[in-house]
């Protein structure tokens, strides 16, 4: 999204990535306050479910398979990675919305749109493309605080892959800011399912140009990174 308040963390020093708990409050209720307003007007009667570090939002018979996955996979998390990370995101800075239906999801895309347009914060996917014939046409969408998926025909394992994913990606776009290389948040989103479904679904990367070579996994991208000055803790 675009707009005065559409930030995805505070100004940085050139050439210094700041990891830590970037946004002011206001910014974390504002943000909660137009996802949840959305769900409303879209009709979905869905449970809210606040866990430590995300809000789940879902149907009550995916709250009691999600919820505990999500549960256990903020504590291995939160053990494993030091605070400035594992503390970086809060129930209202990061929410994840899965909506079972078609028709559903199209009322969600509405009233989502329709939200953030009432911030005065519209979203851009390139001059000739339409946001709203995107995002419906598609089956899910991650946007700085908020991880939307429709279920449709999804096994729920795909569903918890989807969930696990958000949760790691949320939780390092809170940390990191704006100004952090993309592959941190597509790695970490990555690792974060790694860690609750054993092994990751797919490995996402980004359109930028970065010099990135084939062999090695993230935690080397990482370490060269580190090891380059090209970012800091």
């Amino acid at each position: 999204p675009q707009g005065d308040n559409a930030n995805d963390g505070a100004p940085e020093q050139a050439g210094e990535l700041k990891v830590g708990f970037t946004d002011p409050d206001h910014w974390h209720n504002a943000e909660q306050n137009r996802i949840e307003r959305a769900i409303k007007n879209a009709g979905l009667a869905y449970k809210r479910i606040e866990l430590s570090r995300v809000t789940l939002y879902c149907s009550d018979s995916r709250a009691g398979k999600l919820a505990p996955i999500l549960k256990k996979l903020e504590a291995a998390l939160i053990k494993r990675f030091p605070a400035l990370i594992a503390n970086a995101s809060s129930p209202k800075s990061a929410h994840i919305v899965i909506v079972d239906g078609e028709s559903e999801w199209n009322n969600w895309v509405d009233a989502l749109l329709d939200s953030y347009e009432t911030d005065g914060m519209k979203f851009s996917f390139g001059p000739d493309a339409d946001a709203k014939t995107q995002l419906k046409e598609g089956s899910g969408f991650l946007l700085p605080a908020c991880a939307c998926a429709k279920v449709g025909t999804r096994s729920d394992e795909n569903v918890a892959r989807f969930s696990t994913y958000s949760l790691g990606h949320l939780m390092m776009a809170r940390a990191g800011g704006d100004k952090q290389p993309v592959g941190l948040k597509t790695g970490f989103g990555d690792l974060a399912e790694e860690m609750a479904m054993g092994t990751p679904s797919v490995m996402i990367y980004s359109y930028e140009k970065r010099d990135l070579k084939q062999d090695g996994g993230w935690k080397d991208v990482v370490k060269n990174l580190f090891k380059e000055k090209k970012i800091d803790n």
